[in-house]
């Protein structure tokens, strides 16, 4: 269930978003964190020319590695997802925001977006987003609840991730001037 984009030489952006910024989607879908109980759900193939989705196992290891995901179910079906990684104690992120096509363009993206980012506020201040640069779709889902562009990728680390920021273009990342 990777993301589409990050490849090797693709220039990346990274959004940001304090809660202050978040936007509740105007179609918000219900989207609830994903457990072992749906098995069923999340090993089933997500994205076109997947053999499978999670094994139990697989998705065990992802949360002993400090993973969380939540979803879009309907008819306990896996329809759309969207995982937080803590990077560091003030840097969470959201992660693998996918739909399956047949349920895209109804606004389940943005809503476990939504979701992480409002879990995320729950812990700390800033919520981080990543996407490459050429995936307009990931981007456009990251603004319609607020993210806005912060950076690109610093020395293959994130600029809101450093401590102290590193100044870009004789610019410090907007969220830490407050």
């Amino acid at each position: 269930m990777a993301s589409k984009g990050l490849y090797i030489g693709e220039k990346n952006v990274h959004l940001c978003l304090t809660k202050s910024e978040l936007t509740c989607p105007d179609n918000l879908w219900y989207a609830r964190w994903i457990t072992e109980k749906d098995a069923k759900a999340f090993s089933e193939p997500f994205m076109k020319g997947q053999e499978h989705g999670w094994t139990l196992e697989e998705f065990q290891e992802l949360q002993n590695m400090g993973y969380s995901y939540c979803g879009v179910f309907l008819n306990q079906r896996l329809c759309s997802i969207a995982g937080l990684w803590k990077r560091s104690p003030d840097v969470w992120e959201v992660i693998a925001v996918g739909t399956k096509e047949e349920y895209r363009y109804k606004g389940m993206a943005k809503s476990v977006v939504y979701f992480i980012a409002n879990n995320i506020f729950q812990h700390i201040n800033v919520a981080s987003y990543t996407s490459s640069e050429s995936n307009l779709a990931s981007i456009n889902t990251a603004r319609s609840v607020g993210f806005k562009f912060c950076t690109s990728i610093v020395n293959n680390d994130k600029w809101c991730a450093n401590n102290p920021r590193p100044i870009v273009a004789n610019r410090k990342c907007h969220l830490f001037e407050r």
